[in-house]
């Protein structure tokens, strides 16, 4: 016989008898000591002479810090570039980076065409010069 749930304690006993779920972190963190959610504000530049972005990032208050003891912080932030495809939205380059201090430069060599055709070029023109 199903029976009401009159509080929120009893929907997580009800969770951890019938599915053997233990809410108890997940409880404490977002119920009954809920705190702010972490939010993320981010800036980019590229810079075309050394081909590179740039990638400001900056954790809220309750992610760094003393705060951090006692909450959640992000532990890492995903970034991608290039050509999006079409058929699923992802990009065809993703890096990792940890996020160890609430505010944090991100460098990222970015591999454009036109870099690489430089390369070509210096490649191809060393071994004629050599050559020669």
């Amino acid at each position: 016989a199903e029976r009401p749930l009159r509080s929120t304690r009893a929907f997580f006993e009800a969770c951890r008898v019938e599915y053997g779920l233990d809410l108890d972190a997940f409880e404490t963190q977002w119920v009954s000591e809920a705190r702010p959610p972490i939010t993320l504000r981010a800036g980019f530049s590229y810079s075309r002479k050394r081909f590179v972005a740039e990638v400001a990032v900056v954790q809220s208050e309750g992610a760094g810090g003393a705060a951090a003891a006692c909450g959640p912080s992000l532990d890492g932030i995903t970034v991608g570039w290039g050509e999006v495809d079409a058929a699923d939205g992802a990009v065809c380059r993703k890096r990792k980076f940890a996020l160890r201090e609430p505010a944090q430069l991100l460098e990222i060599e970015v591999e454009s065409r036109r870099r690489r055709g430089r390369r070509r070029k210096r490649k191809e023109r060393r071994p004629a010069a050599a050559s020669a």
